[in-house]
C-alpha cells in the first residue's frame, strides 16, 4: 500500500534536527483559537518527523508558540495537539509554511 511518505534528503534537514523528515502530501486542517473562536485553516502536510510537522497554507494569523490542533481525514485519520515552533517570513523561500512540534505522543505510533 502506498502511504505517500518519502524520506527527505539529509541536506534539507536543518542543523540540530533530532530526527529525519518524511515527505508527505496530505490535506489537513489546522485548528487555531483566534480571540476565543476556533478557526479551521485548510492546509497541506509537507513533511512529518518524530517531533512534528511542516505545513503549507495561509497562516497570517498563526503565531509562534501558539498551541494548535492539526487533523487530517486523508489516509488514516488523526488529530494531534501541537505547538507552533516557527512561522516562515513573508518573502522567504518557505513563505506560507509553519513548523509544529507535537505535544502528545501521537507521532510515536505514526509510522509511514
Amino acid at each position: 500500500m502506498d502511504t505517500g511518505i518519502r524520506t527527505v534528503p539529509p541536506s534539507s534537514a536543518p542543523e540540530g534536527r533530532h530526527s529525519k523528515r518524511n515527505a508527505v502530501k496530505k490535506h489537513a486542517s489546522l485548528i487555531v483559537n483566534l480571540q476565543g473562536v476556533r478557526e479551521k485553516i485548510p492546509c497541506h502536510i509537507i513533511d512529518i518527523s518524530q517531533e512534528g510537522f511542516r505545513l503549507r497554507g495561509s497562516f497570517a494569523q498563526v503565531k509562534q508558540r501558539q498551541v494548535v490542533e492539526i487533523n487530517s481525514s486523508e489516509g488514516p485519520p488523526f488529530t494531534a495537539l501541537c505547538r507552533v515552533i516557527w512561522v516562515a517570513k513573508p518573502g522567504s523561500n518557505q513563505e506560507g509554511e509553519v513548523g509544529l512540534q507535537c505535544l502528545n505522543r501521537f507521532l510515536d505510533s505514526f509510522k509511514g
